[in-house]
């Protein structure tokens, strides 16, 4: 029996006379021209005989050209800390394990996410997507939000930024129903990168923006805050305790002259105690290179932290900035874009 319902499957089918016309515009030849070359270069390093032979160097390239990390200025940075968690030869025998191996999918993925730190489901299914298009799919923040948009939230994970091992292979499951629904329709050469393409082709078309924006993880907001860091010239850290007893979601950090380092930390609040938020940061600014702490959470509850942070002392509070989760998610756009127009210059040599 099947993922999909019949008004899932009606849903697809009433998608395929526009993304047959998006496929023919200009914007559409190029996607898939792109996918087209993304296939044999990852075929090249992933493939079932070239991935004993993997260099460092190539797997960093590959860091640099994923769509997951496209928010990111500072792509080697990504690379850096995967690689310090996990030494490369390592890293390439879980990388062909998970890709090739014998055990059922979600033991592989499930091994592979839990192993290998600072490589997210984004990263992880865009490679294996890319090196076996017709065994693997693409999850990532733009398909979690056509697929809500599309109405599949009851049949698929369409809020989980991590599936676990048994999810991913209902996503599996799922898109490759719908890649033979594409074929019965008349959409040429089919396999799990057009099903992305057919996602792609809902988020950036058909979805009303006000629709966008909504159920990103503590873990996703934290990760934007480290890219916008990065991007400002920053050293930038997560996890990080800073003083005695505090430990905070990010930092950015940097080497100010006769100054020494400054640090500016920050706390992703999206539940749990406020008293307990205010304790940690109490603490963190003892640091007598804490220069600000910035809370980051939705418009309601930054309101009642700010009162609660006025309630403690005028002086403490001048201390604090807030932080909408709102202009998070907006600052990710707008890095996303700042990328794409600077990768259009070509100023660093293609690898």
């Amino acid at each position: 029996m099947g993922v999909l319902k019949p008004k899932h499957v009606k849903t697809i089918r009433s998608l395929v006379p526009g993304f047959l016309e998006y496929m023919e515009t200009g914007e559409g030849r190029r996607s898939l021209e792109e996918r087209v070359r993304r296939k044999k270069l990852f075929r090249s390093y992933f493939g079932r005989e070239s991935i004993d032979d993997l260099t460092e160097e190539q797997f960093r390239h590959v860091v640099r050209i994923l769509w997951a990390n496209a928010m990111w200025t500072d792509k080697d940075y990504i690379a850096d800390r995967i690689l310090r968690a996990t030494p490369f030869p390592e890293l390439r025998e879980r990388l062909k394990d998970l890709l090739w191996g014998d055990r059922p999918l979600r033991e592989r993925y499930d091994e592979f996410m839990r192993r290998v730190k600072y490589v997210k489901t984004a990263q992880a299914t865009e490679i294996m997507c890319f090196t076996r298009p017709g065994e693997y799919a693409m999850w990532n923040r733009r398909v979690m939000e056509a697929l809500s948009h599309l109405g599949f939230s009851d049949v698929l994970p369409v809020r989980k930024y991590r599936p676990s091992g048994a999810d991913y292979e209902r996503i599996v499951a799922a898109f490759k129903e719908i890649g033979d629904i594409l074929r019965r329709e008349g959409v040429p050469d089919v396999d799990l990168t057009v099903v992305d393409l057919l996602f792609w082709y809902v988020d950036t078309c058909l979805i009303p923006a006000g629709e966008r924006r909504v159920g990103y993880t503590h873990d996703e907001i934290v990760e934007i805050l480290l890219a916008v860091g990065r991007s400002l010239g920053f050293d930038v850290d997560r996890e990080v305790p800073v003083a005695r007893g505090a430990r905070v979601d990010a930092v950015w950090s940097a080497r100010v002259g006769n100054l020494g380092v400054i640090k500016y930390v920050f706390e992703v609040h999206m539940r749990g105690s406020i008293d307990s938020l205010i304790l940690n940061l109490q603490k963190a600014l003892k640091s007598p290179q804490v220069q600000k702490a910035v809370v980051v959470s939705t418009s309601e509850k930054l309101k009642r932290i700010e009162e609660e942070v006025e309630a403690v002392s005028k002086d403490f509070a001048r201390y604090f900035s807030y932080l909408e989760i709102e202009d998070v998610i907006k600052a990710r756009e707008l890095l996303e874009e700042l990328n794409k127009i600077l990768a259009k210059l070509e100023l660093v040599p293609h690898q």
